[in-house]
């Protein structure tokens, strides 16, 4: 326990503990510098059965087209129900349908929780 650990070091651990390849995760956060410019747009349309259908359009900006990060979405309904979903922003442009609702969320909160290092923008939905 009173080794220096290197960065291939910790690598290789988180590696072992998790059991993925994180070769993305680091080459991204350690060994580059680039900070994500997330554009977020958000579609809610009717069903037809009077339900709310969430959709999210995410244009990602600053980084290389190979960037990919788990971002956090918060679906606020009010009364304290926040429903949290997991996305994969992968390459310039992503979509994701976030789910069909009875109630229509009052706000959509991207990077909930701010677990990303990123700039966030809301933009209309084009």
């Amino acid at each position: 326990f009173d080794q220096k650990a290197s960065s291939e070091d910790f690598i290789a651990y988180a590696e072992q503990s998790t059991g993925q390849n994180l070769d993305w995760f680091f080459d991204q956060w350690i060994y580059e510098v680039d900070v994500p410019l997330y554009k977020y747009a958000i579609n809610v349309t009717p069903t037809e059965y009077n339900y709310h259908r969430v959709s999210l359009r995410v244009k990602q900006e600053n980084v290389e087209d190979n960037f990919r990060m788990p971002v956090i979405i918060g679906l606020d309904f009010g009364n304290d129900i926040i429903i949290k979903k997991r996305v994969w922003v992968e390459g310039p442009v992503s979509e994701f349908n976030l789910g069909e609702y009875i109630f229509k969320p009052q706000k959509v909160i991207f990077n909930h929780l701010e677990s990303v290092l990123c700039e966030v923008k809301q933009v209309d939905w084009e």
